[in-house]
């Protein structure tokens, strides 16, 4: 039996992954994904803050999103883990260029000559996603 949340993430054609500072305060990004198994995968650049804010705490929140990074439904709350391993990085990388095609490599070269892209490409798997749960409403009593 599939995790429901997976599923959903995974059919979200943009990702708002949420990652956090040393403080507390969250910094949300808009990736792209792409799903294999139990797992979502991201690809980036060690360099990045999200890289550095998931190494020290790999607790996230994600939701679909538009190619702005604004909500498009529900968050859930996940974990991160960073591999820089070769052969995961190619392998995530085959399966977002697939799925995005020629946006990949094209939004790679422009993230590249504008500086964005620092350090090696790495992977960011995504496993575990469960809603957050909801908050009461203004004027509703617990």
């Amino acid at each position: 039996m599939g995790n429901p949340d997976l599923d959903r993430l995974a059919a979200a054609r943009h990702v708002a992954l949420t990652s956090y500072r040393a403080d507390g305060s969250g910094v949300s990004t808009c990736v792209w994904i792409s799903r294999e198994g139990e797992a979502i995968y991201v690809l980036t650049h060690s360099g990045s803050g999200k890289v550095k804010r998931i190494r020290k705490n790999p607790k996230i929140e994600v939701g679909p999103s538009d190619g702005r990074g604004r909500l498009q439904g529900g968050l859930s709350t996940a974990t991160a883990e960073v591999s820089d391993d070769p052969d995961v990085v190619r392998r995530v990388s085959a399966l977002i260029r697939r799925r995005y095609g020629f946006r990949y490599p094209f939004l790679r070269s422009m993230m590249m000559a504008r500086g964005r892209a620092t350090g090696k490409p790495v992977a960011i798997r995504i496993t575990n996603p469960a809603p957050v749960e909801s908050y009461p409403t203004r004027g509703s009593r617990s």
